[in-house]
Formats: structure tokens, C-alpha cells, sequence
């Protein structure tokens, strides 16, 4: 069915960055939501801004502003009319939604990134604790995405608490640079703390395999595919990011990028082979699942981890 524009106008524009890895920076006092400007280069202070309906944003760092297509067109210039745009937001319509059950269902709570450099941060989460992961839903919950235990011994269990609510919560987490936690568990997926991207270790330090999400490293490690040090960038908000520190590794380190298939992660891709060009896109392996983490949990992953891996504690 095709996407009309009422129907991408009552998407709110919060969930379409968050479904793109770009965390809110602060709220005002006339409800504005303000943003890392996701559309120019780093910056340092937010300037870009979501307006209490959800609707509209400006960004006033360049002047300009308008609705969700127009944010989709600048976002992606080589969606040059309105049609493409539509179809576009169409085709991320599925992420977009679970990106706003996410929020429902952490009480709207959201992580602040005020430049991961700096490592400051200011959100309504607090990690509690962190220990080996023994929790059975979670070591569960990884089996059922075809990850075995040996490969999750990689992870953290994490436990957090809403500050705002005092709520507490679990999740299976790594650290990134900055001292945050990416985390994930069958109901969310967030950062605790500093948004940065964060290292797995899985080999040869001369090959370095560089995904978005928690789990496209897990299943990268599990099938066997990575060869060396896995790079989780925490979303494409994180490619320039990811960009600068994979363009100052040794000349002879092999760089492979398994990003995802949606326009947003093609985008990472190009953006990253442009500031890296001995880097190699791979993703042709999974061409037809939507990223690593699909592709592995659709080649009868799950029964392979059980047996090879799930061992008593």
C-alpha cells in the first residue's frame, strides 16, 4: 500500500531519528525535543529542534525547517521529489513503529548525547550494576536469536533504573568508549550513558568487521564470519564516528563493513567508504534479510547455537 502524505505527516519525526540512531540532547521549556543536527557535519551544540507536535523541525544552524518529507529529502539528497520520500518513509515504516512502542513502553525515558567525545551526558537512566550474564531470560532470549553461550559470554548483564519512575530494568550490554552501555533485551534497546560505539574482541587485531547493532555482532561472531575486532557503531547516528577512528587504524588493517540493507544503513556505507576508501562493503553475503542479525537467525542459527553451545552454567 502506498504511503500518502497525511500518512507521513502523522509519523512523529522523533521516532524516525530514533529509528536512525540520533538521540535527543535536551527539551526546553516550550516542549522542543533538540538534536545533534543529524543533517551537517558534528557539531557541538544542538541546534536542530523537533517542536512539540511532532510535526515540524528547524534547524537553526542552517536556516531551514519544514515537515517529515522534507526532513527525508535532505536526510537522503538523492530523493528528489515527493513520491521517493514517501516510498522511502514506507519502506522504514516497520522500524519507525517499533521505535515509538520502545518509547511507550520505557515511559518516553531517552538518553542524551552531548558529544560522545567528551563523554558527557545527561539522561534519566543510571546503571545499577554489571555482572556475567546468568539471567535465563536473557541467555534465553539470546538463544532464540540464534546466539549459543560462549559467543554471549561477550556481553554484560546490565541493570538499570529510570531515575525519573525508579523503575528497574536488565539488558544485555557492552561498553562502549565513552563509558555507556549499548543495551538490549526482548522489549528495548537503548544506551545507558555516553552514546559512543564500542569493541568486541573476537580475533586477529589485522581485521577489523564493523556492524551497527549489538546483534549483528553477536551473529557475526556466532557464524563464524568475524575474523577480528568487531566495531558495534550503536546506530548510523554513529558513522562519522565510526569513520574517524577506523580512517586512523594501521594501513594494513583489513576493514569490512556488514551495515544494514535500508537506505539508512547503505547510506552508512557510502559515507564510511568515502572517509575510508581501503574499507570493503560486504553486505552482499545478506542481501536479502534486512541486516547481519536477520541473516543469521534465518539460517537455522538458533537450533546450531542450542546444541553447540548452551551448556550448563
Amino acid at each position: 500500500m502506498t504511503m500518502t502524505i497525511s500518512d507521513a505527516k502523522a509519523i512523529d519525526i522523533n521516532d524516525l531519528l530514533s529509528d536512525l540512531g540520533h538521540q535527543p540532547a535536551r527539551r526546553d521549556g516550550n516542549r522542543r525535543t533538540w538534536y545533534i543536527s543529524p543533517i551537517r557535519a558534528a557539531e557541538n551544540t544542538a541546534s536542530f529542534a523537533v517542536f512539540a507536535d511532532g510535526a515540524r523541525w528547524a534547524d537553526y544552524g542552517e536556516g531551514e525547517g519544514g515537515d517529515i518529507i522534507d526532513l527525508v529529502r535532505r536526510l537522503y539528497p538523492d530523493l528528489t521529489t515527493t513520491p521517493e520520500a514517501l516510498q522511502a518513509l514506507s519502506e522504514m515504516t516497520g522500524r519507525i513503529d517499533t521505535a515509538r512502542q520502545r518509547r511507550i513502553e520505557a515511559g518516553d525515558a531517552w538518553v542524551v548525547q552531548r558529544g560522545a567525545e567528551r563523554g558527557e551526558v545527561d539522561e534519566p537512566f543510571a546503571v545499577t550494576r554489571v555482572a556475567d550474564v546468568t539471567y535465563d531470560a536473557l541467555i534465553d532470549y539470546a538463544r532464540r536469536r540464534g546466539i549459543g553461550r560462549r559467543t554471549l559470554q561477550l556481553t554484560r548483564q546490565v541493570h538499570f533504573r529510570d531515575l525519573t519512575s525508579g523503575k528497574a530494568f536488565f539488558g544485555l550490554g557492552v561498553k562502549n568508549l565513552s563509558g555507556g552501555y549499548d543495551v538490549r533485551n526482548s522489549a528495548w534497546k537503548g544506551v545507558v550513558g555516553p552514546k559512543d560505539v564500542a569493541w568486541l574482541r573476537a580475533g586477529d587485531e589485522r581485521v577489523v568487521d564493523v556492524v551497527e547493532g549489538l546483534f549483528d555482532a553477536l551473529a557475526l561472531i556466532e557464524s563464524g564470519l568475524a575474523k577480528g575486532q568487531v566495531m558495534v557503531l550503536c546506530g548510523v547516528g554513529m558513522r562519522r564516528r565510526g569513520a574517524e577512528l577506523l580512517a586512523r587504524l594501521p594501513a594494513d588493517v583489513e576493514i569490512r563493513l556488514h551495515l544494514d540493507q535500508d537506505r539508512g544503513g547503505r547510506g552508512a556505507t557510502a559515507d564510511i567508504l568515502e572517509a575510508v576508501p581501503r574499507a570493503t562493503d560486504v553486505s552482499a553475503r545478506y542481501v536479502d534479510h534486512a541486516d547481519v542479525a536477520g541473516w543469521w537467525e534465518g539460517t537455522g542459527a538458533t537450533s546450531s547455537a542450542t546444541n553447540r553451545e548452551m551448556v550448563p552454567a
